[in-house]
């Protein structure tokens, strides 16, 4: 089991993940939508914080340069039960400005990632099992107290109006044993 590191993802090879856990780091549409299906229902955001902040050491090698770093942490849930906790870097001027990052609130980051024809290319996607002690603690436990086994979490880097963006996820134990979890992974046509 892996102490926090983060690893490469690779549909084609068994990497040793859960299978449901699998289906959540592989997914390739937007996870505000297939949480929504999980829940059967309305997903709300709850923002924790959206500020100027420090990158983590492991996220400063996708933002080569040392620029200062953006940050938006929030709660995906449904019904007041918090389901998935996610945390968006970024250090770009054009995203820091740009008035659809600026006044998002609790709209879903995924609103902007997935709009249109096209969604925002994914340039790499990547997953770790996140125990006690690391840096993304004070986020888990903002939301989550039952850490003590650790959560598994994906990290992808968008490219959203032409600039990197980070997103890590993390999934909580709420999300992954709702009863139609694995389902929610398959996009319903409209």
């Amino acid at each position: 089991m892996m102490m926090g590191d983060w690893r490469n993802y690779d549909p084609q090879r068994d990497q040793g993940l859960p299978p449901l856990v699998q289906g959540w780091v592989g997914l390739e549409t937007s996870m505000t939508a297939a949480v929504g299906r999980a829940a059967a229902g309305p997903v709300t955001v709850t923002v924790r914080r959206q500020e100027e902040g420090f990158l983590f050491d492991d996220e400063a090698g996708f933002f080569p340069g040392g620029d200062p770093a953006t940050l938006r942490e929030v709660s995906l849930g449904h019904a007041g039960e918090p389901l998935l906790l996610a945390r968006t870097v970024f250090t770009s001027d054009i995203l820091r400005t740009h008035p659809s990052i600026v006044d998002l609130g609790d709209r879903p980051l995924g609103s902007l990632l997935f709009a249109g024809e096209r969604p925002s290319p994914c340039t790499a996607r990547q997953f770790s099992h996140i125990l006690p002690g690391a840096p993304l603690n004070p986020l888990i436990r903002w939301r989550y107290d039952g850490a003590e086994s650790g959560l598994w979490a994906r990290r992808t880097l968008f490219i959203l109006f032409e600039a990197p963006l980070l997103v890590t996820e993390i999934f909580l134990p709420s999300l992954l044993t709702k009863p139609g979890a694995d389902t929610a992974l398959v996009e319903r046509s409209a």
